[in-house]
């Protein structure tokens, strides 16, 4: 008896203290909170139109508890093998692996057999791309970084909705209190959020209001079905987008002082950590000109960077007429190849940034096996 009140409490007090030690060492997060971080960070709004975003493959089950995430410009079918060797539950691509529409899963191209890997060893995949590009403190924000002090903006701002709405409409009706109050009050319902201002004319009541295009339809029915008798006239007006600041595509890098071509090539094989970069000479120029201007573009930036007046385009790749088109115009170009311009971002910036981001909470790391596929000999 003495022994079994001496045991009892003993194991028990261990087992308590086994669990609270296992709990302290409980690492991961749930793949919705962290892709809920992820968007926070670069809404997948500001990506192109055109562009494949978000999260691209997630696990069947409900709950996907990350506790590891590998970071990748490229997902190859070699970082995806690095990824399951590295008990990765997570790969956070750059590009996205599936861009074009696949038709199938099958062994057939080596995209279906990531997506088909991927699947089978409940790993999610997550692309920013773009979305990274255009955020400011982004892709385009670290290649400009690299080049000397100055001031940096997009080439081209982002354009968003206006925090009121897309559209203001504005109705005259006769002036009728009671028949006005009720205009009003059933406005507001059909969208809360609207601020309705009512105005006396000489003889009737203007009513106008900003709301967006959900509610407008909604708007235009009650209209239509409750008021058309006392509409008078019903005006509706698109509102112009509106640009944010410091964020959009490419940048445009003006420096404090003019280097020469000689200088800023090395400032950008340096931050690129290049041996060789591809450089077409403007026009009649030479390695002593001052470089003042600098328009960059991560990755591929031919048609962002066409008809851009700087002293310089950095880019990853542009094609053969692009290049003779500006350096005909006296413009010099550096081309880094294509993810050679991308690829740092994550190493340089966004791996600490994404730890902070999540608390500590998630294993992340950087494929050491990504790396451009062209090679300059």
């Amino acid at each position: 008896m003495i022994l079994r009140r001496i045991l009892k409490p003993t194991i028990f007090t261990t087992l308590k203290g086994i669990k609270r030690s296992c709990q302290s060492f409980v690492k991961g997060m749930e793949l919705n909170e962290l892709v809920r971080h992820l968007e926070n960070y670069a809404p997948l709004s500001l990506a192109e139109s055109w562009d494949n975003v978000g999260l691209l493959v997630q696990p069947s089950t409900t709950s996907h508890l990350v506790s590891s995430i590998l970071l990748t410009n490229d997902l190859t079918e070699a970082v995806m093998e690095e990824a399951i060797r590295k008990n990765t539950n997570m790969i956070l691509s750059y590009h996205p692996p599936i861009f074009m529409p696949l038709k199938t899963l099958t062994r057939n191209s080596w995209k279906e057999r990531v997506v088909l890997k991927a699947i089978e060893n409940r790993i999610a995949i997550y692309s920013p791309h773009t979305a990274f590009d255009v955020v400011k403190g982004g892709v385009n924000d670290w290649l400009a970084s690299g080049l000397g002090k100055g001031t940096v903006r997009p080439l081209k701002n982002t354009l968003v909705d206006g925090k009121l709405g897309t559209h203001k409409v504005n109705i005259v009706v006769p002036n009728d209190q009671s028949k006005v109050d009720e205009l009003v009050t059933k406005l507001k319902q059909a969208d809360e959020n609207i601020d309705v201002n009512v105005g006396e004319l000489l003889h009737d009541v203007d009513v106008n209001f900003k709301c967006n295009a959900g509610s407008l339809v909604k708007i235009m029915n009650l209209l239509n079905s409750d008021f058309s008798e006392m509409l008078k006239r019903t005006d509706v007006f698109s509102l112009a987008k509106v640009p944010l600041q410091d964020t959009g595509i490419g940048r445009l890098c003006t420096l404090e002082e003019a280097v020469s071509v000689e200088t800023m090539i090395k400032r950008i094989k340096h931050h690129l950590k290049l041996d060789n970069v591809r450089f077409a000479p403007a026009k009649l120029g030479s390695q002593n000109d001052l470089i003042n201007t600098i328009a960059i573009c991560a990755g591929s930036g031919g048609s962002i960077l066409k008809g851009v007046k700087a002293d310089m385009y950095l880019t990853g790749e542009m094609s053969h007429h692009d290049v003779l088109d500006a350096v005909s115009n006296g413009i010099n170009v550096v081309l880094g190849e294509h993810s050679n311009t991308e690829r740092g971002f994550f190493k340089d910036v966004f791996s600490s940034v994404l730890s902070v981001m999540l608390d500590g909470k998630v294993g992340i790391h950087q494929s050491t096996i990504d790396a451009d596929p062209i090679i300059i000999t």
